[in-house]
């Protein structure tokens, strides 16, 4: 997978803006070369697969996670890896389905997702998820259909936990690795966008100009217009 350009970034950081976590999810696949359609068909774990194999080719390896301890509130700070969380390797693709009582259900989706996160609460959220994966299973229970889509798709919750350093609890973590990728680049745009500033202020050069110089070389002559 080829790297962002500085420019990319941005549109990325400025087209995902108004989206929910899901919907930049998508937006990150397609940016990085899905087509939009094959995006939106991936269950939920085969995009996550997808989405730490593109952010690796961007940041990568490493992921520098923080979280404040919910026992004594002690700020915690790991490094993790795709690898360290299973997560290295094509989760598995296509439609997962199960027949139950005579009903079709389907693992969910990537598109799935960006579409129920539109919705205006939580509630109607869930219906909408539910007339999407089973549209004729009135019949089976919420709970039961959770553990079903649980079955289907077991790559898509991604829990883990760590111990506080300082009390020692372990804290429980929902990873979510879409949230994280779109943090990770909502952090450059700035810094992008303040070296435009100051370059352009010094050297009257466009903003095309600038983030098409090789990261490197933009660095050197930040350095010495900030020194």
């Amino acid at each position: 997978m080829r790297r962002f350009t500085a420019l990319e970034l941005i549109e990325i950081g400025e087209s995902g803006a108004s989206l929910g976590p899901a919907g930049r999810g998508l937006l990150l696949l397609t940016a990085g070369g899905w087509p939009r359609d094959a995006a939106e068909a991936l269950p939920v774990g085969a995009r996550d697969w997808a989405l730490f194999a593109l952010r690796e080719a961007q940041f990568g390896a490493r992921m520098e996670v923080a979280q404040a301890c919910t026992d004594c509130g002690e700020a915690m700070e790991y490094a993790l890896t795709a690898a360290d969380l299973r997560r290295d390797a094509p989760a598995g693709e296509g439609d997962l389905t199960a027949i139950v009582d005579g009903v079709r259900v389907r693992a969910i989706n990537a598109g799935d997702l960006a579409a129920c996160e539109r919705a205006p609460d939580t509630a109607t959220a869930r219906k909408m998820l539910r007339a999407l994966v089973a549209p004729d299973g009135a019949a089976i229970g919420d709970d039961r259909l959770d553990t079903i889509l649980a079955n289907l798709d077991t790559d898509a919750e991604l829990d883990i936990a760590a111990a506080c350093p300082a009390c020692g609890e372990e804290q429980p973590l929902a990873f979510d690795v879409a949230a994280f990728f779109w943090d990770e680049l909502a952090l450059r745009v700035p810094r992008l966008l303040d070296d435009v500033a100051d370059l352009a202020h010094a050297f009257h050069w466009t903003e095309a100009d600038i983030l098409g110089l090789p990261a490197a070389r933009r660095n050197f002559y930040l350095s010495r217009v900030r020194a």
